[in-house]
């Protein structure tokens, strides 16, 4: 087990405070994994067009503050309850939605579009309570999506784990893309 699992961590995260306007890096506080939670380590992220989309308010609800990203890599850092198929240390890359495994798309091996769990870009906070895991100051930080990623640590709601020969090819290719796009949006 981790030893910050259950706990609030400090990370650093590109936070948009405003429409269009430069990200800010900003010490974030994330809280703890809750039920069927997991909190990552970001190694490797990027932005792609739907954020920069939204970072510019053309999309359905201006939402801000938020940190922005759903393209990314990482370590598992702790686990929430009913987590069983992750654990601390493993090597994982998200995916834009999560599953609930229940719905006819999630049964389906033809789709990923979970009719429960499908990308929601106004909301901002988790599903199962509606509240952030993200702040400064004990301000609510949204979040993109169901996640973000343009933090070092970050929650999602479920994930998928790949092979290690997949996800060292993967993370190999990512990181320049990565390193290339923070330079544009957050200049030194």
């Amino acid at each position: 087990m981790s030893s910050t699992a259950g706990q609030v961590i400090r990370c650093k995260a590109a936070v948009a405070w405003e429409a269009g306007k430069p990200l800010v890096m900003e010490e974030v506080e994330v809280a703890p994994p809750q039920a069927m939670e997991v909190r990552v380590k970001i190694l490797f992220t990027a932005l792609c067009h739907t954020d920069v989309y939204f970072w510019e308010a053309k999309g359905q609800t201006p939402l801000f503050p938020r940190i922005f990203g759903h393209e990314a890599g990482g370590i598992v850092e702790s686990v929430g309850t009913g987590v069983t198929d992750l654990k601390p240390g493993d090597h994982v890359l998200p995916v834009f939605t999560g599953e609930c495994k229940e719905c006819r798309h999630c049964k389906s091996e033809e789709s990923n579009m979970c009719d429960l769990l499908r990308i929601n870009t106004d909301r901002g906070v988790m599903l199962n309570d509606g509240k952030s895991r993200f702040s400064i100051k004990g301000k609510p930080i949204y979040h993109f999506c169901w996640y973000l990623n343009l933090s070092v640590s970050t929650l999602w709601f479920m994930l998928a784990v790949l092979p290690r020969s997949i996800r060292l090819l993967l993370l190999t290719k990512f990181v320049s893309s990565a390193v290339e796009f923070l330079q544009v949006l957050v200049p030194p």
